[in-house]
Protein backbone atom coordinates (compact mmCIF):
# COMPACT_ATOMS: atom_id res chain seq x y z
CA UNK A 1 0.00 0.00 0.00
CA UNK A 2 1.26 3.45 -0.83
CA UNK A 3 1.64 6.08 1.82
CA UNK A 4 1.54 9.84 1.59
CA UNK A 5 3.05 12.46 3.86
CA UNK A 6 0.68 14.81 5.66
CA UNK A 7 1.33 18.46 6.50
CA UNK A 8 3.38 17.73 9.63
CA UNK A 9 5.51 14.94 8.15
CA UNK A 10 3.64 11.82 9.31
CA UNK A 11 3.23 8.88 6.94
CA UNK A 12 -0.46 8.09 6.46
CA UNK A 13 -2.02 5.47 4.16
CA UNK A 14 -3.23 6.77 0.83
CA UNK A 15 -6.70 6.14 -0.49
CA UNK A 16 -7.04 2.81 -2.27
CA UNK A 17 -9.41 2.62 -5.24
CA UNK A 18 -12.39 0.30 -4.88
CA UNK A 19 -10.95 -2.14 -7.43
CA UNK A 20 -7.69 -2.40 -5.54
CA UNK A 21 -9.56 -3.04 -2.28
CA UNK A 22 -11.54 -5.77 -4.02
CA UNK A 23 -8.40 -7.34 -5.50
CA UNK A 24 -6.65 -7.35 -2.12
CA UNK A 25 -9.66 -8.86 -0.36
CA UNK A 26 -9.99 -11.61 -2.97
CA UNK A 27 -6.30 -12.46 -2.71
CA UNK A 28 -6.40 -12.71 1.08
CA UNK A 29 -9.70 -14.63 0.96
CA UNK A 30 -8.24 -17.17 -1.46
CA UNK A 31 -5.17 -17.73 0.69
CA UNK A 32 -7.30 -18.07 3.84
CA UNK A 33 -9.71 -20.45 2.09
CA UNK A 34 -6.96 -22.74 0.85
CA UNK A 35 -5.37 -22.73 4.31
CA UNK A 36 -8.73 -23.50 5.95
CA UNK A 37 -9.30 -26.39 3.54
CA UNK A 38 -5.86 -27.79 4.24
CA UNK A 39 -6.41 -27.59 8.00
CA UNK A 40 -9.82 -29.26 7.72
CA UNK A 41 -8.29 -32.08 5.66
CA UNK A 42 -5.44 -32.47 8.14
CA UNK A 43 -7.85 -32.46 11.09
CA UNK A 44 -10.07 -35.09 9.46
CA UNK A 45 -7.18 -37.33 8.62
CA UNK A 46 -5.14 -36.94 11.78
CA UNK A 47 -7.65 -36.58 14.60
CA UNK A 48 -10.81 -38.20 13.20
CA UNK A 49 -8.76 -41.05 11.73
CA UNK A 50 -10.40 -40.85 8.32
CA UNK A 51 -8.72 -42.27 5.26
CA UNK A 52 -7.27 -39.67 2.89
CA UNK A 53 -10.12 -40.12 0.41
CA UNK A 54 -12.80 -39.99 3.12
CA UNK A 55 -11.24 -36.89 4.65
CA UNK A 56 -11.18 -35.21 1.26
CA UNK A 57 -14.70 -36.24 0.26
CA UNK A 58 -16.34 -35.62 3.63
CA UNK A 59 -17.46 -32.15 2.58
CA UNK A 60 -15.89 -30.43 5.53
CA UNK A 61 -12.86 -29.53 3.47
CA UNK A 62 -14.84 -27.68 0.83
CA UNK A 63 -17.32 -26.05 3.20
CA UNK A 64 -14.67 -24.85 5.63
CA UNK A 65 -12.51 -23.46 2.83
CA UNK A 66 -15.40 -21.59 1.24
CA UNK A 67 -16.63 -20.19 4.56
CA UNK A 68 -13.20 -19.09 5.74
CA UNK A 69 -12.38 -17.51 2.38
CA UNK A 70 -15.71 -15.69 2.25
CA UNK A 71 -15.46 -14.35 5.79
CA UNK A 72 -11.87 -13.20 5.34
CA UNK A 73 -12.57 -11.47 2.03
CA UNK A 74 -15.62 -9.64 3.40
CA UNK A 75 -13.69 -8.46 6.48
CA UNK A 76 -10.69 -7.29 4.45
CA UNK A 77 -13.00 -5.39 2.07
CA UNK A 78 -14.78 -3.78 5.02
CA UNK A 79 -11.46 -2.80 6.64
CA UNK A 80 -10.15 -1.33 3.38
CA UNK A 81 -13.27 0.76 2.79
CA UNK A 82 -13.30 1.91 6.42
CA UNK A 83 -9.64 2.94 6.12
CA UNK A 84 -10.51 4.88 2.97
CA UNK A 85 -13.34 6.66 4.78
CA UNK A 86 -11.05 7.54 7.69
CA UNK A 87 -8.30 8.85 5.40
CA UNK A 88 -10.80 10.79 3.33
CA UNK A 89 -12.39 12.22 6.48
CA UNK A 90 -9.03 13.27 7.89
CA UNK A 91 -8.15 14.99 4.60
CA UNK A 92 -11.45 16.88 4.62
CA UNK A 93 -11.00 17.78 8.28
CA UNK A 94 -7.46 19.05 7.77
CA UNK A 95 -8.49 21.20 4.81
CA UNK A 96 -11.28 23.03 6.67
CA UNK A 97 -10.65 26.42 8.27
CA UNK A 98 -9.79 26.09 11.96
CA UNK A 99 -10.18 29.71 13.04
CA UNK A 100 -12.94 29.24 15.63
CA UNK A 101 -13.07 26.18 17.87
CA UNK A 102 -16.55 24.76 18.39
CA UNK A 103 -18.43 26.21 21.34
CA UNK A 104 -18.81 23.98 24.37
CA UNK A 105 -22.32 23.13 25.41
CA UNK A 106 -23.24 21.62 28.71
Amino acid sequence: MTKIQDDIGRQVPALMPYGECQRESRKVGLIAGVTGSFLAYYFGQRFLRLSPNAALLSGGVVVSGVLVGYMFSKQIMKDCLTRNNLVQGSEEHSSTDKTDPPAKTF
